[in-house]
């Protein structure tokens, strides 16, 4: 696949980043990490870690209708507080891989990081404001003290690593069939399930109701996963709210579209399938980074709360979430070298342990992971082999 370079972001951008002051610091949990001087823990010596993270506070996907409301920044897009959380997200990353482990230097080596985004603004200048608080200050060179680090991106239409609601690698539910005759996988795979079926009948007399308060179609249950997020995001920015829905209404269809968006992305196979291309890149870096004098260290990923979703379920995360990682959240797997031959991958979602049913605790094998991202691949190939 070809990829793309966002070489440089304008420079009004890099001056509002540093001008502004970072007043939502409490938006991040606090970053730990028992380390000794040389770099090393508890688990031997950090040789390789990557950042999964979400980007920061964004904008609506789409406006309500029926409400007379306008959005500064345009839809889809970072705002100035997701900038803000992402900065900071940063500067904790700054503390634990130069400031103690020592895992990255102290000014910005192109051949020892990589960092890459879906191919959307807010992703784009999500993973910028984290790489900008990453290296602020350490004398790399930037504008205005903020380094200019390349974020590798491509079109959705070309992503195969980090939208997991794809038709490239596999069809998530393309709705054209006159184009395409393969079976979408979400009817496949969700569309049976008892609880969904449970949970549609439960909603669907209110569904004409709510299209004609919201101005939005609502159809089915999986039409909730937006109208619910809008709504969310209305609520939250004190936004207006369609006249005609309740609180009881509002508060109804964000829970049901937080609810539709852990089932799916958190169904085995269906995580096992959208994580699989990205998991196998994980495993790889790893795998790689276990040889002698290997430059790159650190891989910084920015994309979306089903990204997180579905590398969770695929790495077999004992305690599935009950709601969608906050903006900002990063999950974190890192590598250490305890000697001997031997590799440990720690597994982290903002700074509290991910426990794995293949070992019990928040860390595995280099071993085992390498049979989860087998497994997640042969899904992948029985997936592929049947819609073609």
């Amino acid at each position: 696949m070809k990829l793309k370079k966002l070489l440089y972001l304008p420079f009004l951008f890099l001056l509002l980043l540093v001008a502004t002051p970072l007043t939502y610091a409490a938006d991040i949990g606090p970053i730990s990490l028992p380390s000794t001087s040389d770099g090393t823990s508890s688990h031997g010596k950090l040789i390789f870690a990557i950042d999964l993270i979400r980007h920061g506070d964004r904008t609506p996907l789409m406006e309500i209708p029926t409400v007379s409301y306008t959005w500064k920044e345009g839809l889809e897009q970072l705002t100035q507080k997701g900038i803000d959380q992402e900065f900071s997200l940063g500067a904790k990353l700054k503390d634990r891989y130069i400031t103690e482990s020592h895992l990255l230097s102290d000014h910005y080596v192109p051949e020892t990081m990589e960092a890459r985004s879906t191919g959307l603004n807010r992703t784009i200048m999500s993973a910028n404001s984290a790489l900008a608080g990453l290296y602020f200050g350490t004398g790399s060179l930037g504008i205005a003290g903020c380094p200019v680090i390349p974020t590798h991106n491509c079109s959705r239409a070309q992503e195969d690593l980090l939208f997991p609601d794809n038709n490239l690698t596999f069809n998530f539910n393309i709705t054209d069939t006159s184009q395409d005759s393969r079976v979408p996988l979400f009817q496949t795979l969700i569309l049976p399930l008892p609880e969904w079926q449970a949970k549609e009948q439960s909603l669907k007399g209110n569904f004409a109701r709510w299209s004609q308060a919201t101005g939005v179609p609502i159809n089915n249950l999986y039409d909730l996963k937006s109208l619910g997020d809008t709504l969310f995001i209305y609520q939250l920015n004190k936004a207006p709210l369609p006249p005609l829905l309740t609180n009881e209404d509002v508060t109804t269809i964000i829970d049901a579209g937080l609810w539709v968006t852990c089932t799916v992305f958190q169904n085995k196979m269906m995580g096992q399938v959208a994580a699989a291309n990205l998991l196998q890149e994980i495993t790889t870096s790893f795998q790689t980074a276990t040889h002698p004098n290997q430059p790159l260290h650190y891989r910084l990923y920015c994309a979306h709360e089903s990204t997180l979703l579905v590398v969770l379920t695929a790495l077999g995360a004992a305690n599935p979430l009950t709601t969608i990682p906050r903006y900002a959240s990063d999950l974190n797997l890192e590598l250490f070298d305890e000697g001997s031959g031997r590799y440990t991958v720690q597994v982290m979602l903002n700074d509290q342990p991910v426990i794995l049913t293949c070992s019990g605790k928040n860390t595995c094998t280099l071993e085992q992971l390498q049979a989860l991202s087998q497994e997640a691949s042969n899904q992948l190939k029985k997936v592929q082999a049947t819609q073609h």
